[in-house]
């Protein structure tokens, strides 16, 4: 048990260096990527600015939980904005349930006690994923549909998979922060993992799509 302590927590160093990595790429290639893979560059750097406010504030207040809640409002904006800028027409009615997922979440992170651990419990991460889930899902059936779909749009196709796992791990947030269980501590491993493979996607995306352009 020990050893898996010791890999969940050394894991959790991996995020903050992708972020470097990715906001770097994203510098380096900024003027030759799309709109939406723009997005992603300042993506990294938030990421960066809010694990290591996350992190002071873990061991000097006792408690990051305020920067998971404002983590998960830049996720959505930026993974829907990458969606969005993909769709060709009835961008309405996903911009309007946008922004009551925004008013919502902004809803919970006024009224959340972030300071009491036994009481906290957000449903907003879990719900913006529901909502990306099935923007992307849409997504996805109309570009098949159409014969449109780019099978080398990667992140297109990992981005789904990302959300299910945010969606299922965020819902019961309240056990896993009070319940002290190894269980639990492989639920956080599964949730570090799939982030990582995420962002290394987003990064490959990027690296790709700058190469391609230079030559």
């Amino acid at each position: 048990m020990q050893i898996l302590f010791q890999i969940i927590n050394y894991s959790t160093f991996v995020i903050p260096i992708l972020c470097i990595i990715g906001f770097t790429f994203g510098i380096y290639n900024f003027k030759k990527l799309k709109t939406e893979y723009k997005f992603f560059t300042f993506l990294f750097l938030y990421a960066l600015v809010n694990e290591t406010l996350s992190y002071v504030t873990a061991i000097y207040l006792g408690s990051n939980l305020f920067f998971m809640s404002i983590y998960s409002i830049a996720e959505l904006f930026f993974l829907y904005n990458f969606l969005r800028l993909q769709k060709e027409k009835n961008k309405k009615y996903y911009d309007i349930t946008f922004a009551i997922l925004i008013a919502f979440n902004l809803y919970e992170i006024f009224n959340v006690n972030f300071l009491n651990f036994d009481i906290f419990q957000t449903y907003s991460r879990s719900l913006n994923s529901i909502f990306l889930l099935g923007t992307a899902l849409l997504l996805i059936f109309h570009k098949l549909k159409k014969e449109e779909f780019d099978s080398s749009n990667k992140l297109l196709i990992a981005l789904p998979c990302f959300v299910t796992i945010n969606a299922i791990i965020y819902l019961p947030l309240n056990v896993l922060i009070n319940y002290k269980d190894i269980s639990v501590y492989i639920v956080w491993f599964i949730n570090i993992l799939n982030s990582i493979t995420f962002f290394s996607i987003i990064i490959y995306q990027i690296w790709k799509f700058g190469k391609i352009q230079k030559v």
